[in-house]
């Protein structure tokens, strides 16, 4: 028996009140639920019917068994053939049926014809008595039909069960299997999802549709890979563009822990060891800093604005503060030919770009006084330079100076600067 379940597709239950109460039949029932088997319950008489049962659709034969045997063929999706089939199978079985109940009405009635009196009252009663029995011998009440075909019936659906349980052996069972395969894929196609598609593979191994079903799995999961992966690189990208913009060690060091394989994991690294290799000129850009807003001079700003050897975090603070403090006047600093100076009584120490030493004055240089030259006093008006326009103070040898403005006359060349 087990390996008739095994082997079959549908498990068609009878239901009656032997049946309900048998341990067996509920065990066979629970073996194919665990199976995943397709159940039919057919309720063949008036029972209880077991409560794993009450939900699923049965064949109702406690009516009429035509409205039953429809139920079943709707039940077990058979195609027209099919349902032909088994109506012609039932319908021969009740009609083999009824004429041995037939048959039998007649034997009894000779049986007692031939018993009569051979002495009757007058011809007319016996031709009446002998109607009324024959009437009554061929017409047998319901009460004495009724368990007759009721036993008929039962024969007939214990081998229509054998019949359908052994599916491998039915002729009829390829119908129904085929279309709960079809039912099944076409339930997937409407659901259409991964999970839908690998069930059905699970359901139905040599499927008409397994191929489609593999296929649609194949193309959904690459599809979803590829979705997956946009979106991670998205991310990624939002993280490393928040690293760049905190530019911090932090933020790198962020990006490195949540991103061990990203694709800028080596820039984070180079970003990282470059910050840590900053940490000391960190602390010599703090201690220049200091030093200058110490001494609070032109001279102690501006060395920090051109100091290389730090990291000049504080150097736009500085250029302000040299502003704030500093004297300003322009004054007669040289000629110049072209692009090039041709005397000058300053010094180009330092400009924002490559530059040579005979270049001509830009704003924002930093110069000093020459060694050679005198201390120079400077005037309040670049196109005014006599005595009575001079400034009280002098510039010095070996200062720094911050050129604000530059103004040709001819080839001369005034400037304005800070001192």
């Amino acid at each position: 028996m087990q390996d008739a379940l095994t082997n079959s597709k549908v498990l068609l239950v009878i239901l009656s009140k032997t049946s309900v109460e048998s341990d067996n039949v509920l065990d066979e029932v629970s073996f194919a639920l665990e199976e995943g088997k397709r159940v039919v319950p057919v309720l063949l008489e008036v029972c209880e019917i077991p409560f794993r049962l009450r939900r699923l659709q049965y064949a109702d034969f406690t009516e009429h068994h035509k409205k039953g045997i429809q139920t079943l063929i709707q039940t077990l999706n058979l195609d027209t053939e099919a349902a032909l089939k088994l109506n012609d199978f039932v319908d021969q079985g009740i009609e083999r049926s009824n004429r041995e109940e037939i048959n039998k009405a007649i034997e009894i009635k000779r049986t007692v014809e031939s018993q009569k009196s051979p002495i009757l009252k007058n011809k007319a009663a016996d031709e009446i008595q002998s109607k009324s029995k024959e009437t009554a011998t061929l017409r047998p009440n319901n009460n004495e039909q009724k368990p007759a075909k009721s036993k008929a019936l039962k024969k007939i659906f214990l081998g229509l069960f054998v019949v359908i349980i052994l599916a491998s052996a039915a002729w009829f069972g390829r119908f129904f299997i085929e279309d709960e395969d079809t039912k099944w894929f076409d339930d997937t196609l409407q659901r259409n999802t991964v999970q839908d598609f690998e069930f059905y593979i699970s359901r139905f191994p040599e499927g008409k549709y397994i191929k489609r079903a593999r296929d649609s799995v194949f193309a959904k999961t690459s599809r979803e890979k590829k979705i997956k992966e946009q979106e991670r690189i998205e991310k990624e990208e939002q993280a490393w563009n928040k690293a760049v913009t905190a530019d911090n060690i932090e933020g790198f060091q962020n990006y490195i822990s949540n991103y061990p394989n990203g694709t800028h994991i080596v820039e984070a690294r180079e970003k990282i060891n470059k910050f840590s290799d900053n940490i000391e000129n960190v602390r010599l850009d703090d201690l220049a800093w200091k030093a200058a807003v110490t001494a609070s001079t032109v001279n102690a700003y501006l060395d920090y604005y051109t100091n290389p050897a730090v990291l000049g975090s504080h150097r736009e603070e500085a250029l302000q503060k040299a502003n704030e403090i500093g004297q300003k006047g322009w004054l007669y600093c040289g000629r110049f030919s072209g692009e090039m100076m041709t005397e000058s009584i300053f010094d180009l120490i330092w400009r924002g770009e490559d530059f040579s030493a005979k270049d001509i004055l830009k704003t924002k240089d930093i110069v000093m006084l020459k060694t050679n030259e005198s201390t120079r006093r400077t005037y309040r008006n670049a196109n005014n330079r006599n005595a009575n326009n001079a400034n009280n103070t002098l510039i010095e040898k070996n200062k720094k100076m911050y050129v604000l403005a530059v103004e040709k006359e001819g080839n001369a060349l005034i400037v304005q600067i800070i001192y």
